[in-house]
């Protein structure tokens, strides 16, 4: 039964650090996007008060 249950805690384990840096791409992706659109916005601003 220990010998089962370390298993699974293992694979829970590189489970979830697998997904840890997945999720930590997936945020720095989301970042430079707000970024770009922040951009984007403050252009589309100063095109609209010419």
């Amino acid at each position: 039964m220990e010998r089962s249950e370390t298993k699974l805690l293992t694979a829970v384990y590189r489970w979830s650090r697998s997904m840890e840096v997945r999720v930590r791409s997936s945020s720095s992706a989301v970042a430079g996007f707000d970024k770009r659109l922040a951009l984007a916005e403050e252009r589309i601003s100063e095109l609209e008060r010419l």
